[in-house]
């Protein structure tokens, strides 16, 4: 603004064309007339008149922002529940649960893992969790170290072609090929529990919650109006981790592909990938990936840039 031409712009309409002045003081009235080959002048003028109306309203709203920030104050909700007893808590469902408890809940979701093969390397995270490569470890503490929620392989009920047996499919679901090991409905920590529908996984990817305030298992809720699709099966999916963004209430699923330079495990990612955002779960949304091979193994700091970005 303080950098702009002098003045404003008057513009005056003759029949059917418009003229534009240059008017540079308040005593003047009328103004310069402008060429309308001057189009530099008329452009900067008209942009002049608007950044000052623009200017004024955005001041407006900043005022209104910083006396909002002022006065709000989130946590006080959250201790109306935590200030009450443990005795009364056990009869409440909060609006809004504090982070640590919403974790607490969410990590307490039972299910089955995949399990491990007898002759599987013993590889332990620092919770002294199992998991089935060296990668893993380093994103398993990653994650455990920035105080992230996770779950290690915890099914999700994905759609396939009816007709797909290929490595892919058969890698990702659990290894006697059973059904989705749904976790127990309404367990004692109250957790709410639905069975995930894959076709609107980010349906919910706002982090909502059911009326009773718990974390809800539903971002990926059934939508009733879609039309049964007889050349689809469902079939269990264990990705590697299951992430949750504690400040958005939001999960990601966190897959590591540690053989990037064998050519069928590539066709087998290749394939997740397709099933993956077949069912709604896109790359840099809500499914976050990391890849290695012999020559360029997997570098934690990469590990913790992806976790930062999306999971805090």
């Amino acid at each position: 603004m303080r950098k702009s031409i002098e003045g404003r712009l008057r513009m005056a309409r003759r029949k059917k064309l418009v003229h534009y002045f240059h008017v540079k003081s308040s005593a003047d009235i009328v103004g310069d007339y402008i060429p309308q080959s001057d189009v530099a002048t008329i452009k900067a003028l008209a942009q002049k008149d608007y950044d000052k109306c623009a200017l004024k309203e955005l001041q407006r709203e900043l005022f209104i922002v910083d006396k909002f920030l002022k006065e709000y104050q989130p946590e006080r909700l959250n201790a109306v529940y935590s200030n009450l007893a443990p005795e009364r808590q056990h009869f409440v469902q909060p609006v809004h649960l504090p982070d640590e408890e919403y974790a607490e809940q969410w990590l307490a979701v039972k299910y089955s893992g995949k399990g491990m093969a007898a002759d599987a390397p013993l590889l332990e995270t620092s919770r002294g969790e199992r998991v089935r490569s060296k990668s893993e470890v380093i994103i398993a503490d990653t994650l455990d170290r920035l105080k992230i929620p996770y779950r290690y392989e915890f099914p999700h009920q994905l759609k396939v072609r009816r007709n797909s047996c290929g490595r892919g499919v058969a890698a990702a679901i659990d290894p006697a090929g059973a059904a989705l090991r749904n976790p127990q409905v309404n367990p004692p920590d109250d957790i709410r529990m639905q069975s995930r529908q894959p076709e609107n996984f980010c349906r919910q990817g706002d982090g909502s919650r059911n009326l009773q305030g718990s974390p809800s298992e539903n971002f990926c809720r059934q939508d009733n109006s879609r039309k049964h699709d007889s050349s689809r099966r469902t079939v269990a999916f264990h990705p590697d981790f299951t992430c949750l963004n504690l400040r958005t209430r939001r999960e990601f699923i966190w897959e590591h592909f540690g053989r990037m330079d064998d050519s069928e495990y590539i066709a087998e990612t290749l394939g997740k990938f397709e099933t993956y955002i077949a069912n709604g779960i896109f790359p840099g949304e809500t499914l976050i990936f990391t890849m290695e091979n012999q020559e360029r193994p997997l570098n934690p700091a990469t590990v913790e840039a992806l976790a930062r970005k999306y999971l805090l």
